[in-house]
């Protein structure tokens, strides 16, 4: 029978969806031990497009105005300096914020460039900040060059300012081409979610389920090895982070490994149908959760089933370009000499005779605060702390 006979709401589609689930039979005689329990029972697929359709319908808001935007990035901004103003000057997270921000609106050219809407920037409180955006049928080609869009334009004004002010500039510059280049240059680290890992994960892994879900297993493991060899806490909270996000992303891969293989007739360009299809996945691969974890594994199968696969020239020019500049820029700074600067532009310093020379308690704070951070950048860490002590 057609659904436009039927109008649910959302509350009775919910009742409805539960009265399905707990229509299973029980067993009469409980004291029989070899009586196996039924198999769990499923709302019926086209029961269940229909609530999922009205969770849709329930979710979609009014686009956000420009003011409420720019309100919303003052505030994150706002508790980004905060959050990272515990551990380092108000210089350097100034620059840090700048850095970041230079970074996503790289972001943002490229998804405005490409059709994107509702665009928006937030800063991420002992994190960093993110981009965002929205299109329907977005090639893998262009989510490349989006992700791209970020670190490379921030890589590029790095070298530019080093060329420019190659260790003479004043000490808040040389701070300015390091975080440049580090940040931009971690950030094309092929680990998810940095913007290196989503471009692997986009040419590469997306066409495979499972490999899917074990390279984000080695993006866990790389971040906690780099929180360890770094003593940084923030990246094992990043791990952990993803830590929770595998059991979705495992059920993801079963879910789409099952619809592709057992219904691949059922995958149409009907978003009915194909949803259809992915509720009978849930019941194919028996994945037992709530509705509302459904609609949020059924919601991200169904975007990623309508995405184009990436074809080979896409894979070839995506990876030509990411592989450029992930490689090109350490060989470009070895040739530069940037590897040894800052540092070696900072080597001709006597921070001890320059605490000698002053006795105002605000400047010479403000001298072991840049001998602490010259003395972390060489790896001195019992220097840096004891630096940082003295302050």
């Amino acid at each position: 029978e057609s659904q436009d006979r039927y109008r649910f709401t959302r509350r009775g589609t919910w009742q409805l969806i539960r009265r399905c689930q707990q229509a299973a039979p029980r067993l009469i005689d409980s004291q029989d031990s070899d009586a196996e329990l039924p198999p769990p029972k499923f709302a019926d697929p086209r029961v269940s497009v229909i609530a999922h359709k009205n969770f849709e319908t329930d979710m979609v808001r009014e686009p956000a105005s420009s003011p409420r935007k720019l309100g919303l990035l003052v505030v994150s901004l706002v508790l980004f300096m905060l959050s990272f103003g515990l551990r380092m000057d108000l210089t350097a997270v100034a620059i840090l914020a700048a850095v970041l921000l230079f970074h996503e609106l790289g972001h943002i050219a490229a998804m405005r460039l490409f059709g994107y809407q509702q665009l928006q920037v937030l800063f991420i409180p002992f994190l960093g900040a993110i981009a965002r955006g929205e299109k329907e049928g977005s090639s893998p080609l262009q989510g490349t060059l989006i992700a791209l869009a970020g670190p490379v334009p921030g890589l590029l004004l790095g070298g530019a300012l080093w060329l420019a002010f190659p260790g003479t500039g004043p000490d808040w510059m040389g701070t300015l081409i390091f975080m440049l280049v580090f940040v931009n240059f971690f950030n094309l680290l092929p680990i998810y979610p940095l913007d290196g890992g989503q471009v692997a994960n986009l040419l590469v892994f997306q066409r495979w389920p499972a490999l899917q879900a074990g390279f984000g297993v080695l993006s866990m493991m790389a971040f906690f090895a780099m929180a360890w060899w770094l003593s940084e806490p923030l990246l094992a909270g990043i791990g952990l982070l993803l830590a929770f996000s595998l059991v979705h992303q495992y059920r993801e891969a079963q879910l789409l490994g099952y619809v592709r293989g057992q219904l691949p007739d059922a995958v149409t360009r009907d978003p009915s149908a194909q949803l259809q299809a992915i509720y009978q996945g849930f019941e194919g691969t028996r994945t037992m959760v709530p509705f509302p974890s459904r609609f949020q594994l059924a919601r991200g199968l169904d975007s990623r089933l309508r995405e184009p696969v990436p074809r080979r020239r896409d894979c070839l020019v995506g990876l030509t370009l990411y592989l450029a500049f992930l490689l090109g820029t350490p060989a470009a700074a070895a040739y530069q000499g940037f590897v040894d600067w800052p540092f070696s532009g900072y080597e001709a310093v006597d921070w001890e005779a320059r605490l000698d020379a002053t006795e105002d308690r605000s400047a010479r704070a403000q001298i072991l605060y840049s001998a602490a951070q010259d003395a972390y950048y060489r790896d001195q860490f019992r220097k840096a702390l004891d630096y940082t002590d003295r302050s």
